[in-house]
C-alpha cells in the first residue's frame, strides 16, 4: 500500500511515519508539505514520485499553496484520479468544513486527536480498514 501524507507541520508528518513503522505496516509512505507538491505527486510529475500508485492519501486542510480543499476538488475533476480514497485528516472539528470535506468527495474525515493513544488508534484503524478494500485501478 503506497500511502501519500499531506502536511505542512513536520511533527505530525513524523508523528505518522513514526506510527506507521511502529505498528509494523508494510506501507509506502510519500509526503507533500503543501497542495500543489500533493498534486504533483498524484498526477505523477514529481521527480520524488515513485513508480507505485498511491492508494491512499491522508490529507491536512490547512496547507500553503494549495489547501486541502483546492486538492480535493482538483481530484474530484480528474476522472482517472478522483477515486483514490482520501481521508481528511484535520485539527479542525468545524460541521462547515467537515460537510464541504465530504461535498468535495472525501471519503472520510477525522480530528487529529491529542493524546498519543488516539493517535495511533485512528493511523491503525484507517490503514487496517483501507488495506482491506479493493482498491480502483487506473488503465495502462
Amino acid at each position: 500500500m503506497h500511502i501519500l501524507h499531506v502536511d505542512d507541520n513536520p511533527a505530525d508528518v513524523f508523528l505518522c511515519r513514526t506510527v506507521l513503522q511502529y505498528l509494523g505496516f508494510s506501507v509506502e509512505i510519500s509526503v507533500a508539505t503543501d497542495g500543489e507538491e500533493a498534486l504533483q505527486l498524484i498526477h505523477g510529475t514529481s521527480p520524488a514520485r515513485s513508480g507505485s500508485p498511491i492508494d491512499l492519501i491522508l490529507l491536512d486542510l490547512n496547507l500553503p499553496r494549495k489547501t486541502g480543499f483546492e486538492v480535493l476538488a482538483e481530484l474530484q475533476q480528474d476522472p482517472e484520479r478522483q477515486f483514490i480514497p482520501v481521508v481528511v485528516f484535520s485539527s479542525t472539528a468545524n460541521p462547515e468544513e467537515v460537510n464541504r470535506c465530504y461535498e468535495l468527495g472525501a471519503n472520510a474525515f477525522m480530528v487529529k486527536p491529542f493524546s498519543l493513544e488516539a493517535y495511533v488508534q485512528k493511523i491503525q484503524a484507517t490503514v487496517l480498514f483501507w488495506q482491506a478494500c479493493q482498491f480502483r485501478t487506473l488503465p495502462p
